[in-house]
């Protein structure tokens, strides 16, 4: 159970797109960098036909994308 107001986020994870709600960071975004982890800095790249519904602080974006996004083709 989460101690804040937040609704429940997904973290997104390298080259799987996702549905719902879920965070990432800029700098996970321009660099490929995840908990640690160093991926190719287009991991990420699946994310430019969707716009942050949210910004949270200066460096992390909110995004929501419904099932019928991620199915449609590119």
């Amino acid at each position: 159970m989460s101690k804040t107001d937040m609704p429940w986020l997904d973290v997104a994870q390298p080259f799987k797109p996702v549905t719902d709600s879920f965070a990432i960071s800029l700098r996970s975004l321009r660099m490929g960098d995840l908990f640690h982890q160093k991926y190719p800095q287009n991991v990420f790249d699946w994310l430019k036909r969707y716009k942050p519904v949210e910004r949270v602080g200066e460096t992390i974006l909110v995004y929501n994308i419904s099932d019928a996004e991620t199915a449609r083709p590119d």
